[in-house]
């Protein structure tokens, strides 16, 4: 009796303690977002750093690696080659509106991400600010083993924005999220 009521302490312990944290890491979801885009500009603004991947049929994709920013977890800080940029450019024959209307869910995944064969949204959060709207998922992702490589899953913000002028900004980054941790065993 003794040992049950001391593990489940233990327990109810860490289970709050995670969820204290997983509190705390959205509640600057805010601050995470701003920091993310200010990058995401800057390196748009500049082709300073960027390494050639491929070019073809008109689309020219490029890589560099980033800094960690404020909302990477610690231990994924440390390990900072793993933070990369991509960036393909290309002359699209659809308007804007329509080519951010592929980002909104996830229907249409496996038409731009053969790698992704299984995704889910796990939590929503919505803001309006003015003349622009602005929202938020965090999604789990995963996809299948390659060659040496395991399958692997992960979770993400995916943040977006929909300015009154007509820019429209679909922004990636690492999430964390308590229910969702990688299983490597199985990805």
């Amino acid at each position: 009796m003794m040992l049950a009521l001391i593990v489940v302490i233990i327990m109810l312990t860490w289970r709050m303690t995670e969820a204290h944290v997983e509190n705390e890491y959205f509640s600057k979801l805010d601050v995470h977002n701003k920091e993310a885009l200010r990058t995401l500009l800057e390196l748009h603004s500049s082709d300073a750093g960027w390494t050639p991947v491929t070019k073809r049929d008109g689309v020219v994709v490029q890589k560099r690696f980033l800094p960690a920013g404020s909302f990477v977890d610690a231990s994924d800080a440390t390990s900072g080659s793993k933070h990369a940029c991509v960036k393909a450019t290309a002359i699209v024959d659809a308007t804007p509106d329509r080519v951010f209307q592929l980002f909104l869910n996830n229907d249409r995944v496996d038409e731009y991400n053969e790698h992704c064969t299984e995704v889910e949204d796990i939590q929503y959060f919505n803001k309006r600010i003015g003349g622009m709207d602005m929202w938020s998922k965090v999604t789990w992702a995963a996809g299948p083993k390659y060659g040496p490589f395991k399958p692997r899953d992960f979770c993400s913000f995916v943040h977006y924005i929909r300015q009154g002028d007509g820019t429209r900004i679909v922004l990636n980054r690492p999430a964390y999220h308590s229910r969702y941790m990688p299983r490597s065993e199985e990805h």
